[in-house]
């Protein structure tokens, strides 16, 4: 089961969160197969995230970021902002 996905724009993006206890890569191509155009994996804290990045997939669908960048990504993403 994905954590939580949302569809703006006719885009589907995947939200994983990650404790660095789980198995990050499995996560992220989990979602990527369900269909989801992005994959994206909260880190629970910038250690978790620094260590996610040096194991999670060259796709650049798939991206790994901190609660706090997270909203900021899916802006980027979109081409967009907030509103």
């Amino acid at each position: 089961m994905i954590d939580l996905v949302a569809i703006r724009g006719g885009k589907r993006i995947a939200f994983e969160i990650e404790t660095g206890k789980s198995n990050a890569t499995a996560n992220a191509q989990k979602c990527l197969e369900a269909g989801m155009d992005r994959a994206i994996l909260v880190a629970t804290t910038g250690s978790v995230r620094d260590s996610l990045v040096q194991i999670i997939p060259d796709d650049p669908r798939v991206a790994c970021v901190t609660p706090d960048e997270a909203m900021a990504f899916v802006r980027v993403v979109e081409g967009g902002d907030s509103g």
